[in-house]
């Protein structure tokens, strides 16, 4: 549930201009996910959600690419011919998986994230070599 209200929570930050965590505790809501502003406040954390100005209107956002971020949770990455296999703490998968494609983004043809696993695709085993070993230094 926690992964599914973090993509819900990225999703309208993503999609609109709030500067109040009341609204997005009602969109939370709406959207069937009953949240309290301190279950909010800590997934802001987690997603590294800060408040913004931008175009002269304060706001929430997603911080821009932080790769040092992405240690939070990882606790293992083995390769599997063109897959990356991340293994994660419980239930920090898809968020990790967000942030891994913010950071990397074209060079994955596609991650899946589960509760503790993430799959990452790559074109080859030897761009997923090479993608492991970035990881592995953004996240020590």
């Amino acid at each position: 549930m926690k992964t599914l209200r973090q993509q819900q929570i990225l999703s309208i930050v993503n999609e609109n201009i709030i500067s109040e965590q009341s609204a997005i505790l009602k969109k939370l809501s709406e959207a069937g996910f009953d949240c309290t502003q301190a279950t909010l406040s800590r997934d802001f954390s987690e997603l590294d959600i800060k408040k913004s100005r931008i175009d002269g209107v304060l706001r929430y956002v997603k911080a821009k690419k932080s790769p040092t971020v992405l240690g939070t949770g990882i606790k293992d990455i083995r390769q599997a011919d063109n897959l990356a296999v991340i293994i994660c703490e419980p239930g920090t998968a898809g968020a990790v998986c967000v942030r891994i494609d913010d950071v990397f983004g074209t060079e994955i043809a596609g991650t899946i994230a589960g509760d503790d696993t993430i799959f990452a695709a790559l074109e080859s085993a030897d761009a997923a070599k090479r993608f492991i070993k970035k990881l592995k230094n953004l996240s020590e």
